[in-house]
């Protein structure tokens, strides 16, 4: 991207402009015009996602999960997922019901283990639960 272009996109992105703060954002993330930067990414997502925007939601909670540019936090990356899926983002629906399906399926097969199983069984699910239910605080049974 030249640098005009690219001056003009940042101080629209400064004004507030939603859709400037996401491509802004998706530029560092992805490294395209500019040099791979996920804080700056981070930064310019979360201004966009502040204002409502569904991508740049669903971006912040991808970095959020992965840990790029951010210490990496499930509960913040669901947090966002889920601010996205409600306005219908289709991917952060997706991520976050796959969350919760696994989340619950864990939860199903522990229960299996400690209600039928053998001591070590119950003690290898008991950990895997309380395992995932730290992960995603705000899913727990």
């Amino acid at each position: 991207m030249s640098s005009p272009d690219f001056e003009y996109l940042l101080s629209a992105a400064s004004l507030g402009l939603v859709d400037a703060q996401f491509n802004l954002g998706l530029m560092y993330y992805k490294g395209q015009g500019v040099p791979q930067d996920y804080e700056e990414a981070l930064r310019w997502f979360k201004e966009a996602a502040e204002q409502g925007d569904a991508q740049a939601q669903y971006c912040l909670g991808l970095m959020y999960h992965k840990g790029q540019g951010v210490s990496q936090d499930y509960e913040e990356a669901l947090r966002w997922y889920k601010e996205a899926a409600e306005q219908g983002d289709a991917q952060a629906l997706n991520t976050t019901l796959a969350i919760f399906i696994t989340t619950a399926r864990v939860y199903l097969r522990t229960m299996k283990k400690l209600l039928s199983g053998t001591k070590k069984q119950q003690s290898r699910g008991m950990l895997r639960l309380n395992t995932t239910l730290a992960l995603y605080p705000s899913v727990s049974m």
